[in-house]
């Protein structure tokens, strides 16, 4: 998101920290995970 706000293309209204202090309480999952299984 850096590159973004850096090159224009995203922009954050308001405090920045918020924002990181959201994605931060954000839980991070493995991609590949079983749906269903047998």
């Amino acid at each position: 998101m850096a590159d973004k706000l850096a090159t224009g293309q995203a922009r954050i209204d308001g405090d920045p920290a918020k924002l990181v202090e959201f994605l931060s309480m954000l839980d991070t999952f493995e991609f590949w995970f079983n749906i269903v299984t047998p």
